[in-house]
């Protein structure tokens, strides 16, 4: 006879006995609730309104944290120095990383920097100390940094012209003090405050002046008023990669500006391979 208000009377009793266990255990769950997402109201979206310009400084903000995001090691100043310059010290970063050393480094650089000279360097050695890709964003980067101390040069020449009454003074101060008793602690200190430039250089001239003009056996330089015309403010170009010469090209010709320093430095790039 079967028992219909039975589900189970149909089936034996060790399958009646497997489903009420089965059931027992379904009871103990606990049911999982899922929370529909919420629509947000025009006033909601009004008073809080998408930014994506603080969004993007919340990203940028955590890179700084995380910094350097290359993986890279920093520069190591206490064994590399210090240039003074965020390119300069990327490139000697880049050179470090690779494995090489302080020396290397003014071996394949220093001339090349010195003179704004890129044909200077030896491509083929730096290529096989840094690997091809590295050997060309450090070409690049010597090259504007190169560029960097000229124009910076140019602007310490004026200052420290400008403090003694022009250029022929300069140089006589120059030749006096090379050949003078100064301690070379204190001409280190007098070219540290000429290379820092603005303020530093025009304060060491004139200490130089000073120290010049109390010497007897030299002609005093009294006429330090005088505007000195002989400074070149004009630089070398700088060095500029394919990419970099499309894109400065695309917003000159927008602007209607003309292009002749730009395709000089694009000039300038190509000779060097880059």
């Amino acid at each position: 006879m079967t028992d219909e208000s039975n589900p189970h009377s149909n089936v034996s009793t060790e399958e009646r006995k497997a489903a009420e266990v089965a059931e027992q255990a379904a009871a103990k769950e606990t049911p999982v609730e899922e929370t529909p997402i919420q629509a947000v109201s025009n006033t909601e979206a009004k008073d809080k309104p998408v930014d994506p310009e603080a969004d993007a400084a919340l990203v940028e903000d955590d890179k700084e944290e995380g910094k350097p995001d290359d993986g890279e090691a920093p520069l190591d100043t206490q064994a590399w120095g210090d240039t003074n310059s965020e390119v300069g010290n990327s490139v000697l970063r880049l050179i470090q990383n690779a494995g090489g050393t302080p020396e290397q480094a003014k071996a394949l650089l220093f001339d090349a920097v010195r003179d704004n000279d890129m044909s200077k360097i030896d491509k083929a050695e730096l290529t096989n100390l840094v690997g091809e890709s590295n050997a060309t964003i450090i070409m690049s980067g010597a090259a504007s940094y190169a560029t960097e101390i000229a124009a910076k040069n140019v602007e310490i020449a004026k200052t420290v012209n400008e403090a003694v009454g022009g250029s022929e003074n300069w140089e006589a101060i120059q030749n006096w003090s090379d050949n003078s008793d100064l301690p070379d602690a204190e001409k280190a200190e007098y070219n540290e405050l000429l290379s820092a430039g603005g303020a530093k250089a025009r304060f060491a001239a004139t200490e130089l002046l000073n120290k010049y003009n109390a010497d007897s056996g030299n002609t005093q330089i009294t006429d330090t008023n005088r505007v000195d015309p002989d400074v070149d403010t004009t630089t070398q170009s700088e060095a500029i990669t394919a990419r970099e010469y499309y894109k400065r090209m695309a917003m000159a010709n927008r602007k209607g500006q003309d292009t002749a320093a730009i395709k000089a430095a694009r000039a300038k790039g190509r000779k060097l391979g880059i």
